[in-house]
């Protein structure tokens, strides 16, 4: 029974490196051969994926605060003032 645990892991293991081999041949492939669609895609992509993170922590700061726990809404206050000094010390829309 060990030695079954052990190679489904070896064999998941396997999977997952063959999937991100793929995803970096492809993504070479793509930025080699179309350059500037490539970084267009890119840059979109880190947008978006800004907005979304910026958005769950938004609403994870204010159900903090909303919570009425005291150290939760110390903790939600703590990651409003991490956010406004991020928003003051860096441009919030630059993405390279």
């Amino acid at each position: 029974m060990g030695n079954d645990a052990l190679s489904s892991r070896w064999a998941a293991t396997m999977m997952v490196v063959l999937y991100l081999l793929v995803a970096v041949g492809v993504a070479y492939g793509l930025y080699r051969y179309f350059p500037t669609a490539t970084k267009r895609w890119f840059r979109r992509i880190k947008t978006a994926r800004k907005a979304v993170f910026s958005t769950l922590f938004a609403v994870t700061t204010l159900i903090l605060l909303i919570s009425g726990v005291s150290y939760l809404v110390v903790l939600g206050i703590s990651m409003a003032v991490l956010a406004a000094l991020q928003i003051i010390l860096e441009d919030p829309l630059e993405v390279f």
